[in-house]
C-alpha cells in the first residue's frame, strides 16, 4: 500500500497579521496532484488540522474542498485530532464520513480508532491515537501519574491487539524522543522541562509511525518513525525548512520504503537584513522576489516609517526590528533558537534579553526562580 504522510496544516493560521489561507489552499491542491500523480491508497494526516479548536469557517471550507477532491480522485483519508483541533470537532460525523473511506480520530474514550486495508500482503491497520495528555487517559487507566506522558500513551497502546502476521501503521501527535535526544523543534514548539515527551521505544510493534506536532520534517530516531513536518513556513525559525510530504510504501511486512515529495509554496517566508539604503537599493531590489513574506532586520539606528517604506517595494514584510550594534549585528529574532530552552527561566532569559539587550542578573534570576516559576510549579 502507498500512502502520502502529512501533519500540521493549522488551516486558518494568521502569521503577524497575514492570514495564510490562500497560501494554504495552494498548498493542499499540490497535495491532491501528488497524491493523484503517485496513485497512493490513502493521505495519512496526523494532527492539527486547524490551527484554533473554534477554527474560522473558511478554514472549515478549504479542508472540506481537500476532503472532496481526495474522495473524487478514490484516495482514502485518515486522520487524527492535534493539540490544536477540538476532538469532538474532528470526530463529528465519522460513521457517515466513514463509509465514504474517509477516517476521524474519535473523542477520546480509552480505545483508539483502528482500520483494516487489504491488499496482496494481506492485512495492514491504520490505527488513529489523538493527541492526548495523562489527564485525558488517568479517567479510563488507573495509575497514570501527571505529567507523565509516556506512561499514558504506553497504557493506551498496551490494549492494542496487534497481531504479529499483519502490518500496523500509526498516527500519532506527540514530542517523540529517541534514547534522550531531543528532536528539532521550532518555535511555536517550545517544550517546558521536556514534560511532554515521549520515548521512541514504545512505538517499536509498528511497521511505520506517522507522526505530527512538529514542524521540521525528521526521523524520531528511526527511519519508520518519522515526522512530515508542516507543510508551510509559520515561523522565523521554519526558514530554512525544507518542506515535504512523505511517500510511504509498504509492502510484505519489513518492507518499507519512504521517499520525500518537496512542497513548494506560492510565496517563500524569508529574512533578509541590512541598512534601508541597501534594502531599498534598485540593485538589490532586482534579486529578490519581492512578494514573499519577509521578516527584515535594518541596521539603521532609527528610520521613521520604516514599515511603510519597506511595504511599499515589499508588501508582504511580517515584522521588521531594528538590530543592535552591540549585538555584533545578530538579530535577536534570528537567534531565537528553541532547542536551548528547556526551562521557564530560559524563556524569562530570552525575553529580558530581547527587550533590555543585556544579560539577566543573578538577583533577577533568583526572583524569577522564587516567585513566578515556584509558584507555578507547586
Amino acid at each position: 500500500m502507498r500512502f502520502l504522510h502529512i501533519s500540521d496544516l493549522h488551516l486558518g493560521k494568521r502569521v503577524h497579521e497575514f492570514s495564510m489561507l490562500a497560501e494554504q489552499s495552494h498548498i493542499l491542491q499540490v497535495i491532491v496532484e501528488l497524491a493523484k500523480e503517485n496513485k497512493v491508497d490513502a493521505v495519512l494526516i496526523s494532527g492539527d488540522i486547524y490551527d484554533k479548536t473554534q477554527p474560522p469557517a473558511e478554514a472549515v471550507e478549504l479542508f472540506d474542498s481537500f476532503l472532496t477532491e481526495l474522495f473524487t480522485a478514490d484516495v482514502a483519508v485518515l486522520a487524527i485530532s492535534g493539540n490544536h483541533d477540538a476532538q469532538e470537532r474532528i470526530s463529528y460525523g465519522n460513521k457517515i464520513l466513514s463509509e465514504s473511506n474517509v477516517h476521524f480520530s474519535h473523542t477520546f474514550d480509552g480505545s483508539i480508532k483502528s482500520i483494516p486495508f487489504q491488499d496482496e500482503y494481506g492485512t495492514l491497520w491504520v490505527h488513529l491515537l489523538p493527541f492526548l495528555k495523562p489527564l485525558h487517559v488517568r479517567r479510563f487507566f488507573e495509575g497514570i501519574q501527571a505529567g507523565d506522558y509516556s506512561g499514558a500513551i504506553e497504557a493506551v497502546l498496551s490494549n492494542l491487539d496487534l497481531k504479529e502476521a499483519d502490518r500496523h501503521v500509526l498516527l500519532a501527535h506527540q514530542f517523540v524522543v529517541a534514547e534522550g535526544k531531543n528532536p528539532e523543534r521550532s518555535e511555536s514548539e517550545t517544550q517546558v522541562g521536556g514534560l511532554d515527551s515521549v520515548k521512541a521505544s514504545l512505538f517499536s510493534s509498528f511497521d511505520y509511525v506517522a507522526l505530527g506536532h512538529l514542524h521540521k520534517a525528521q526521523e524520531a530516531g528511526a527511519d519508520y518513525l518519522r515526522y512530515s513536518g508542516s507543510p508551510l513556513k509559520y515561523s522565523l525559525s521554519e526558514i530554512d525548512h525544507e518542506k515535504s510530504a512523505v511517500l510511504v510504501e509498504l509492502k510484505e511486512k519489513g518492507n518499507l520504503k519512504i521517499e520525500l515529495l518537496p512542497l513548494h509554496a506560492k510565496h517563500d517566508l524569508r529574512y533578509i537584513e541590512g541598512f534601508m539604503d541597501e534594502l531599498l537599493d534598485p540593485d538589490f531590489i532586482k534579486e529578490q522576489k519581492t512578494d514573499d513574506y519577509l521578516f527584515v532586520g535594518i541596521k539603521d539606528e532609527q528610520v521613521v516609517d520604516a514599515m511603510a517604506k519597506l511595504r511599499g517595494v515589499y508588501p508582504n514584510v511580517m515584522s521588521l526590528e531594528f538590530i543592535s550594534q552591540k549585538t555584533g549585528g545578530a538579530s535577536m529574532s534570528r537567534s531565537f533558537d528553541p532547542q536551548l530552552m528547556e526551562s521557564p527561566l530560559q524563556l524569562f532569559e530570552q525575553l529580558y534579553f530581547r527587550q533590555w539587550d543585556k544579560e539577566m542578573s543573578p538577583e533577577s534570576k533568583e526572583l524569577i526562580t522564587k516567585f513566578i516559576i515556584g509558584e507555578e510549579q507547586k
